[in-house]
């Protein structure tokens, strides 16, 4: 099946530097050291309570979730994002060496959380990237953000080599930040019996975070020089007709189609995948459909990992961290027993229909 979301020269475009802020890492060494390590950032939250079965009989119970460190836990509005967002941002420009002349051939692609009532009087639209490059200091560049779930980065991506093959740009930064800890959104999850409690099993762990990573063409990076750390080679973007606010339980078919798009013309099976699995059974069950179908690309020992079992669910931030995983399991080191040569990636949006697969490779 031909990839109709990758270009015809995507050999040469490659990650340059990735970045993130996680409640297990502040900065991309750190949150890949801890989820590589099965660290886990769960604590009770200290001020939110889910509401009992019985609210007239019973206490408030508790609610665990995976918090950034220094980030107050009553801080609320777009602030909190910009917090997240501001030192995963400055450290993926450090990283691919990018200097403020540069900015102006660059372009910034931010996924950002699905504005509810509350979210939509904040202004993220218009007013979410000009605060966060004026606070970095890369004023200059263009950017443009995209609302959604787990597969918003994917997207941009795809939109990310578009530019770049048509010359529109020189480099791309694309990245998200999501936070499910505003007051207005637990809420909102606890009542619809999406959060993991004493009253429901079947939920996630809500956490956040902010992950950006660079890709350009990779004598491009090499000219400044960058190191170019991985190469996209494949990318599928389908859709799932059960979503998980359906009330049917997922085809499997938007997720398999789109492994099929990242895989075809592979030369060999996938030892590793990440995956965005977060703990609800929806997923799961997709998942298991779409495994079965998938079996021609996978090893029969291939390793499955899903990272928010460290950090919690980071909604839109989902899909730059697990890229930036990725590309971190592929760089060699001293004294680590297996390097992979390549690696899968998929997601699927947080309650909608979309489901995207990716595949990485080791450069050289």
């Amino acid at each position: 099946m031909a990839n109709k979301h990758m270009p015809d020269n995507i050999n040469d475009y490659v990650i340059s530097a990735t970045s993130s802020v996680t409640a297990v890492g502040g900065n991309a060494v750190q949150t890949c050291a801890a989820a590589r390590a099965n660290i886990i950032g769960v604590s009770e939250h200290p001020v939110y309570r889910c509401k009992p079965l019985h609210p007239d009989e019973e206490k408030p119970l508790p609610l665990y979730c995976c918090r950034v460190p220094f980030i107050n836990e009553t801080q609320e509005g777009p602030e909190r994002l910009l917090q997240l967002a501001v030192p995963a941002l400055r450290e993926a420009v450090a990283n691919a060496k990018l200097t403020v002349d540069m900015l102006a051939f660059g372009k910034l692609f931010v996924a950002l959380p699905e504005p509810d009532n509350t979210m939509a009087s904040w202004g993220l639209e218009q007013g979410f990237c000009p605060s966060l490059c004026q606070r970095v200091g890369i004023y200059p560049i263009q950017s443009r953000v995209k609302f959604g779930g787990h597969t918003s980065v994917f997207e941009l991506l795809a939109d990310a080599f578009k530019a770049l093959e048509q010359d529109d740009c020189e480099f791309c930064i694309v990245g998200g930040v999501d936070s499910f800890l505003f007051t207005h959104r637990l809420t909102e999850l606890d009542k619809n019996w999406f959060l993991r409690s004493k009253k429901n099993i079947d939920g996630f762990i809500p956490g956040e975070a902010a992950s950006f990573i660079v890709i350009e063409k990779s004598h491009t990076a090499e000219g400044r020089g960058a190191h170019a750390l991985a190469r996209i080679d494949g990318l599928g973007v389908s859709n799932e007709p059960n979503t998980a606010t359906s009330g049917r339980k997922s085809s499997g078919v938007g997720l398999t189609n789109a492994i099929h798009q990242a895989s075809a013309n592979r030369g060999h099976q996938f030892k590793t995948v990440y995956s965005d699995l977060n703990g609800e059974s929806y997923r799961a069950f997709e998942w298991g459909l779409a495994q079965v179908r998938a079996m021609d690309y996978l090893n029969p020992a291939f390793k499955l990992l899903h990272p928010a079992e460290s950090y919690g669910d980071v909604g839109t931030a989902t899909g730059a961290l697990l890229l930036t995983l990725a590309t971190h399991d592929l760089q060699p080191k001293e004294h680590y027993p297996y390097t992979p040569k390549s690696v899968m990636l998929f997601s699927a949006s947080h309650h909608g229909g979309t489901r995207v697969a990716a595949s990485l490779s080791s450069i050289g």
